[in-house]
């Protein structure tokens, strides 16, 4: 591993460790509840997140992932991922050993895999709100046609999507239509 990415990820970490204090003290004075977002991080900062994990109550933790997305951190690589149902399957277990928990309370597509048809993505990640192992389904960077056919096999709790002074594409028609669907941006 090259010096400067050793480098930055000691300093990633120590902010994690500075970020996950604040969430204690926070949760200490009883100021609410506390999201943990992570993709390849999941991996990076996983005993950083699982001590935070254990020291709060489980249920009254909004803990967010996603899927489809892998990397290496030596040498630095990221792929995206092909979503077929056995892959969805397997990194939802993954996820869920890595992390220590029962369930995933959002689970993403963290890009959506065109080589699969969503339907079957949706579907496996349906069986696994089913199973209790995720309780909501989030897609991102996903078009209005690719989240109507998700949303009709199963709800789509939140769509993430770049929004920006720069970037406002979405306002034609993926704002009116998760707005119809009741979707959060």
């Amino acid at each position: 591993m090259s010096v400067v990415l050793w480098r930055t990820l000691k300093v990633l970490m120590q902010l994690l460790d500075q970020v996950l204090g604040y969430i204690m003290k926070a949760w200490q004075r009883d100021k609410g509840w506390a999201v943990l977002v992570s993709t390849i991080g999941e991996r990076v900062f996983l005993s950083q997140g699982q001590a935070a994990l254990k020291h709060l109550p489980r249920e009254k933790i909004q803990l967010a992932t996603k899927l489809g997305i892998t990397g290496t951190v030596d040498p630095p690589t990221i792929v995206i991922k092909g979503t077929p149902p056995e892959y969805v399957r397997s990194a939802c277990e993954a996820s869920l050993k890595r992390l220590g928990v029962d369930y995933i309370d959002l689970y993403y597509q963290h890009r959506v895999d065109t080589s699969v048809p969503i339907e079957e993505t949706i579907g496996e990640l349906k069986k696994l709100v089913e199973e209790g192992k995720v309780k909501y389904i989030g897609l991102s960077e996903a078009s209005p046609d690719t989240i109507r056919r998700a949303h009709a096999v199963h709800p789509i709790t939140a769509v993430q999507m770049e929004w920006s002074l720069w970037t406002r594409d979405i306002e034609k028609e993926i704002i009116p239509l998760c707005r119809h669907v009741q979707n959060p941006i």
